[in-house]
């Protein structure tokens, strides 16, 4: 799904864009990672107690430091619509990855970060802190969520809001305040279906990724005994509680899936030629098991026989 807006919008200097882009939305830093020249747009409307805006810009990563929200007037929501472009959004240990239909919400009452590795192009629509509470009581939990445009209700509200925006010259200021409920309403009928699922919080997308880069962790450190879910978690990115809630449509745990490929690891190793002359407990060390006597009972759990049985057993 593709939306860039084709409504025409005047390119901007950097030094211009910069400074309309933090009075539009709020302090932040700003690096610019393309070493090409720069190009960027800005285009800010009042709906009626919101601000709808458009911008897009060559690569950018974007911090919104602790340091930056001290100096805050009001808070806002920010609904990000990707236009045009991917871009990566991470809010409260969450990462949103984001293609053209998609959308997330953050706050800026808190710190954020914004990378965008190409030329994107994004929809904003600043919603006031205490008007969002009041329309959708549980705003906070949705925060750094990934809105997939493969969701009915998140395609409804990202189509309703790239018409907006390409009919925006022909739309009078009274029908603009109209148009603000009905988005409204699409946002917190997108939201609660959200928040009726929370597995959908862990959309399919976001997660295959996701689990996907945590399980090739795994395989590349253990040998590591010191392999747990903080280090994980640290290697990936995410907070804990994220990374726990991958494995929770899977067969089994975290702390399960680990146990299960070590013991995959040493049952191979038993067999293999190249360790015929390593102990049990050689073989169990390497492969991250600290404790030579839960190793044992986990594979005679698993197996039926002791490490030692296998390996001198002749069948495969």
């Amino acid at each position: 799904m593709n939306s860039t807006l084709t409504t025409a919008v005047p390119a901007l200097q950097r030094d211009v864009w910069h400074a309309r882009t933090l009075a539009t939305f709020c302090d932040m830093e700003i690096d610019y990672t393309s070493g090409a020249a720069f190009t960027g747009t800005l285009l800010n409307t009042s709906l009626n107690r919101l601000q709808l805006a458009t911008i897009a810009s060559s690569p950018i990563d974007v911090r919104r430091k602790r340091e930056h929200i001290g100096r805050q007037q009001q808070a806002h929501y920010l609904l990000k619509f990707q236009l045009g472009g991917t871009g990566v959004i991470e809010q409260r240990g969450k990462v949103a990855r984001l293609s053209p239909g998609d959308f997330v919400l953050c706050t800026t009452a808190e710190p954020y970060r914004l990378r965008f590795a190409e030329h994107y192009q994004q929809a904003v629509l600043a919603i006031p802190q205490p008007l969002m509470q009041e329309l959708f009581g549980h705003a906070d939990d949705m925060l750094g969520v990934r809105m997939g445009y493969e969701s009915a209700t998140n395609s409804l509200l990202s189509q309703f809001v790239g018409s907006v925006l390409q009919r925006l010259n022909e739309l009078d200021q009274a029908t603009l305040a109209r148009l603000e409920g009905n988005l409204l309403d699409l946002l917190t009928t997108s939201l609660q279906s959200v928040k009726a699922d929370p597995q959908a919080a862990v959309n399919s997308h976001t997660r295959v990724h996701h689990l996907s880069s945590v399980k090739r962790i795994i395989a590349l450190n253990l040998d590591n005994p010191r392999l747990n879910a903080d280090l994980i978690a640290h290697i990936e990115g995410i907070s804990k509680r994220y990374l726990h809630m991958l494995f929770q449509s899977e067969t089994m745990s975290l702390s399960k899936y680990i146990q299960y490929q070590r013991l995959e690891a040493c049952r191979r190793a038993l067999r293999h030629p190249d360790y015929r002359q390593r102990s049990t407990t050689d073989i169990a060390l390497q492969w991250g098991f600290s404790d030579v006597s839960h190793f044992h009972r986990c594979f005679k759990a698993s197996y039926g026989v002791t490490p030692r049985q296998y390996k001198l057993s002749e069948s495969p």
